[in-house]
């Protein structure tokens, strides 16, 4: 497992759509806070691209809360289980 900042991936500033289309290229899941508007960004970006996925973690949880279950999916999981899939954090 590997992760990538935003700032080392190079995104941002980036729209939504230009930040999936970047983690697609690099076959990432993508985390992001965005409640807000990567969900449907996500949907409309998914019928014409394969993504990794995308997670959406809880602003409200504690980071030490969020990379536990950052590990646990991905420990409990295989990559192609994620692909063109959102999920949610806290599970």
């Amino acid at each position: 497992m590997d992760f990538l900042t935003a700032r080392a991936a190079d995104i941002v500033g980036l729209s939504d759509q230009e930040v999936l289309a970047a983690a697609a290229r690099e076959r990432r899941l993508l985390i992001s806070h965005d409640r807000e508007t990567m969900p449907a960004h996500f949907s409309r970006f998914i019928p014409e691209t394969i993504s990794a996925g995308l997670l959406i973690v809880s602003q409200s949880m504690a980071m030490r809360e969020a990379l536990d279950e950052i590990l646990l999916v991905w420990a409990a999981s295989e990559a192609d289980e994620w692909r063109n899939r959102i999920g949610f954090l806290p599970i």
